[in-house]
């Protein structure tokens, strides 16, 4: 028995001698470089191209075995350039052919390719240079099937190695370009870990960004070749040049598995981590860091389907004009799914953070969202915090205002939701310093149209927000500089439609209480309408049109306030505490509104003014007006009331504004037994008035004193008001006067010389205890004239 083992074996080893011998007879004997020509010309016929193999063309049994090509090119088609298509420098395929030939398994050495270049070309046509068909290659003959089946389970290579390739591709508007490509291997088993390593730098030509890729991991390959799994792995992405938003980009990933089944078309990532820092460019900070962990990744290529599971990204931005402390933001996930092709995302539990110069919003959402149609909800809230330091961190310019003491403290919170295309904020809660602010708001955020809003206050002093009064300089530099242009590109823009409701507003030192406004704006038409609110125990209503849609965009308007008490709002308003009454006024007018002052040049409108049951406190005039007689008469002054006060029996201005001009043919101001009327003009755009009065007597003051005042019901004092409207100046017409003076003279000569003057005998129709005589005595010829005469002299 064992004679024969020996003899198999004998013969088995002398069987491989004789190959091996036979090989290296073939080798000593048959030179490849022979045949360099008929390779060459074979290709030719079959692509057009030329192929030029430079001498050196091997084939090594020693080891056993491998085939080794020097620099080889094969040529571009007619109609590129006179370019190679490839080129390499050194091609090696070690073969191990015992195997092959014994039980036909593949078992492959090293495999090097060394200068690899390779330029993909695409022209106008759209013909490209990768395409080998030849015009004049021989019919397809069906291949015939091979009786030997290689079983590709047991492949099996030493190694692949890969140095130095380079790639390019062209077409009519576009080129990239890798270089420096480098790949290399450990021994690939079917079923086994094999390590990899990659490197190389890819350009867009015509961008100008650059990227460079290292990259290691170890593959695993099944036997069935359905499964292809990296493990451990690990990459290195730097970007730059071109329009990236940064100079320069650092990417890492890493992955502890990457798991991708070719027959269903899945990618299963765990423990995914990428990381990238961002520098320069047009960044808002010097520097920008990304980082982002998922659980799990999954990502079906055939439905188009990707899924993060339990989310964590972080995101901070630190220096350049940022505050201190930068800026940092992250945001995590239950789940996060996105469909490639509807452009759908789904959201699980989603927590954002949001972190800046001492300002913390946090948001929470769950839903879905597409370009078509979205379904999200969530809370949204700011946390308390300064406005005035976050503007301080932030080196903003001060907000100067009245009250140095607010924008000390805010806060912010509300549900939100999306509805396809509308975005809502409900349960709205806003605190600014003492002022609470709640409602609702929504719009089509796409176009930042359909504004919607119903919103409440419950008080805010606005005086205290507005900046500090200046002096009269600045204000004229101000107005030099432009009177309050309006913003029409935005007004015509404008969408939005809400009412306010504010429970105590004070406004130029005024207070409304229960103010309710209606606002819609649309297609360049604002309306402000209805106005209401309580003001001083009576009401303001109100109403403004502005139509921006014009050529010239105008203004139309109307302001009442019914049964107003005066006193509170003249001392809150004009800081005097003199006069009190009911005050009812109206001002309507219309005018073109590009500018305060075009308004105001532009402006026709009409204008009331009335005041009841008035009271002007602090001077009793008829007090001054008899201490003043008494001194001339060189008797003693009244006794002066303990508390001066002049009644207002009646006061009544209307005028008619034309073109910016007050035009007032009536103005009326009445205390007892005094009527001042009169009539003028008031320029609003310069501010200035001019105006005529008339202060007269009427009837027979008696104050019981036992005083006989009759004679001043003949006095008429002519006054002027003139100059600007904030300190007008007061006067008396002198001119007038001394005319109405000398006619009052004339008068009364005339009357005395005619015997018809009061001073002298009573009238005979008058007893001497000053009773009315019987009125059946018949009154004489005389006695009707002199009344007659006495009735035409005096004065309406």
């Amino acid at each position: 028995m064992k004679g024969i083992v020996k003899w198999i074996v004998g013969i088995g080893v002398v069987l491989l001698l004789a190959v091996i011998a036979v090989m290296v007879i073939a080798v000593l004997v048959f030179d490849p470089d022979d045949y360099r020509e008929v390779v060459a010309d074979l290709v030719f016929d079959q692509t057009g191209r030329t192929l030029e193999i430079e001498a050196g063309l091997s084939i090594n049994v020693l080891p056993c075995c491998s085939i080794s090509l020097k620099e080889t090119r094969l040529s571009n088609p007619e109609g590129f350039a006179e370019t190679d298509f490839a080129r390499v420098e050194s091609v090696k395929l070690g073969l191990q052919l015992w195997p092959l030939i014994v039980s036909q398994d593949v078992l492959v050495d090293d495999i090097e390719l060394n200068g690899l270049q390779l330029s993909l070309i695409q022209r106008n046509d759209g013909v490209t240079n990768w395409d080998f068909a030849s015009e004049e290659s021989p019919e397809e003959v069906e291949p015939t099937p091979s009786d030997t089946n290689f079983d590709l389970s047991t492949l099996s290579i030493g190694a692949i190695r890969i140095r130095d390739a380079q790639v390019s591709y062209e077409d009519p508007e576009a080129a990239y370009r890798i270089d420096d490509f480098n790949l290399e291997t450990g021994r690939i088993e079917v079923g086994e870990p094999v390590d990899l390593t990659m490197s190389l730098q890819a350009e867009d030509v015509n961008a100008g960004t650059t990227v460079q890729v290292n990259m290691e991991s170890e593959v695993n390959i099944d036997p069935d070749f359905v499964q292809l799994v990296l493990s451990g792995m690990n990459a290195d992405i730097n970007l730059g040049g071109g329009d990236l938003p940064a100079d320069a980009i650092a990417l890492s990933i890493a992955a502890n598995s990457i798991n991708y089944d070719l027959n269903a078309g899945l990618v299963a990532i765990e423990q995914m981590q990428l990381k990238a820092d961002l520098s320069g460019g047009d960044l808002p900070a010097d520097a920008v860091g990304i980082s982002v962990v998922a659980n799990a990744v999954k990502y079906d290529v055939n439905a188009g389907l990707a899924e993060l599971a339990q989310l964590q990204s972080d995101i901070n931005l630190s220096g350049g004009e940022l505050p201190a402390g930068g800026v940092a933001m992250s945001v995590a996930a239950n789940s996060v799914g996105y469909d490639l092709n509807t452009a759908r995302a789904d959201l699980a539990q989603l927590n954002a953070q949001l972190n800046a110069a001492g300002l913390q919003l946090d948001l929470t959402g769950s839903g879905f969202y597409s370009e078509q149609s979205a379904d999200l909800s969530g809370t949204v809230k700011v946390d308390s915090f300064s406005p005035r330091k976050i503007l301080a961190d932030l080196d903003q310019p001060e907000i100067v205002t009245a009250d140095p003491t607010v924008l000390q403290t805010a806060a912010f919170s509300s549900q939100w939701s999306i509805k396809d295309s509308l975005l809502r904020l409900d349960d709205i809660d806003v605190r600014l310093d003492d002022t609470g602010i709640g409602g609702k708001a929504q719009l089509n955020y796409p176009d930042q149209s359909g504004i919607q809003f119903d919103v409440s206050v419950d008080e805010i002093n606005l005086d205290r927000y507005l900046a500090p009064t200046v002096d009269e300089q600045a204000d004229a530099a101000n107005d030099d500089a432009g009177a309050g242009e309006l913003p029409i590109e935005t007004l015509k823009e404008l969408d939005l439609q809400g009412q306010a409701k504010i429970g105590r507003l004070t406004v130029s030192d005024a207070v409304l209480e229960n103010l309710e406004v209606t606002i819609s704006a649309v297609d360049g038409l604002l309306k402000i309408a209805p106005i209401r609110a309580e003001l001083y125990g009576g009401k303001y209503k109100g109403r403004l049109r502005l139509n921006v849609a014009r050529e010239r965009p105008r203004m139309k308007f109307k302001h009442t306030i019914t049964a107003v008490q005066a006193g509170g709002l003249l001392t809150d308003l004009a800081e005097t505490e003199n006069i009190e009454g009911s005050l009812t006024a109206s001002v309507e007018g219309a005018g073109f509104a590009r500018t305060t002052d075009e308004l105001l040049r532009t402006l026709d409108g009409d204008i009331s003014l009335d005041l009841a049951d008035g009271v002007y406190n602090g001077v009793d005039l008829w007090h001054e007006i008899r201490s003043a007689r008494a001194l001339l008469k060189g008797e003693l002054p009244p006794k002066a009331s303990a508390d001066p006060k002049t009644p207002i029996t009646a006061m009544d201005l209307k005028g008619r504004i034309e073109k910016g001009t007050l035009n007032t043919d009536k103005v009326l101001l009445e205390i007892p037994f005094i009527r001042l009327d009169g009539k003028g003009a008031m320029d609003l755009v310069k501010e200035n008035l001019d105006y005529r009065f008339n202060a007269r007597v009427f009837g027979n003051p008696e104050f019981g004193d036992g005083e006989d005042y009759s004679d001043l019901e003949k006095f008429v004092i002519p006054l002027t008001v003139k100059g600007d409207i904030a300190s007008p100046n007061v006067g008396v017409d002198l001119a007038d006067l001394a005319k109405n003076a000398a006619v009052q003279k004339a008068q009364d000569t005339l009357l005395k010389k005619l015997g018809l003057d009061d001073s002298g005998s009573q009238e005979k129709n008058t007893t001497k205890e000053g009773d009315a005589a019987d009125e059946s005595e018949p009154a004489t010829t005389k006695d009707v004239l002199k009344k007659g005469l006495r009735d035409l002299f005096k004065k309406p």
